[in-house]
């Protein structure tokens, strides 16, 4: 039987030892440029749910309310869409212009006890959320990532890493998140008094070069 090898801890290296490889789960998260005016214009929307026309969220509880007019809602996504890839240009990551297609914005609305099931938007390529109330008491829900890969990851790895399968960035009131839609996420439980308010849309994107039918 071959005896254990014990590993010790080290000196921190100047370099480091763990990189990451391949990462294809990037995500945006920015104070919205236009936050007020988009808060205001979610809000102006009364609470009447539209639950019937979603075929998705059998497994989540909140209401939903479909924004059918798309060209009412453009003007506020694209702002963001702006700020975003200047942001990306300035640092030197967007490698190449990009056209998109928007699809119609929905608004949810949590109460106590609501949540929304981990899933994704795989079928479309870009996945917006903007945080229009979001209350920061005690036991309010939480937007959270999930790493679809951790299972693949043996249980030494996570405890010697010090890996975990969410992450749960802070969001306050006005934020707004960018990702791609193969990332997993949900929203925790609610158990708050306090209703939060959120609008998601998706996108989809054509390299230049490319151009949409």
């Amino acid at each position: 039987m071959v005896k254990p090898i014990k590993i010790t801890t080290l000196d921190a290296p100047t370099e480091p030892f763990k990189k990451a490889l391949f990462p294809i789960n990037p995500f945006f998260h920015f104070r919205a440029p236009n936050a007020e005016e988009f808060i205001e214009k979610i809000k102006s929307i009364p609470r009447e749910p539209q639950n019937e026309k979603f075929l998705w969220g059998t497994r989540s509880k909140c209401d939903k309310y479909l924004c059918e007019d798309i060209e009412e809602w453009i003007p506020f996504w694209r702002d963001n869409l702006k700020f975003m890839t200047e942001g990306l240009s300035k640092e030197g990551s967007l490698k190449c212009a990009f056209q998109y297609r928007p699809y119609q914005p929905w608004i949810n609305w949590y109460s106590r006890d609501n949540f929304q099931e981990m899933h994704d938007h795989n079928e479309h390529d870009l996945v917006g959320v903007f945080f229009a109330e979001i209350p920061q008491d005690e036991g309010a829900s939480k937007f959270y990532f999930e790493d679809r890969t951790f299972p693949m990851i043996s249980a030494p790895w996570r405890y010697m890493l010090g890996l975990g399968s969410a992450f749960f960035p802070k969001i306050e009131s006005g934020d707004i998140i960018f990702f791609p839609g193969h990332m997993l996420h949900g929203v925790s439980p609610h158990e708050s008094d306090e209703v939060r308010i959120t609008m998601s849309a998706n996108f989809d994107l054509k390299v230049e070069g490319e151009y949409l039918p």
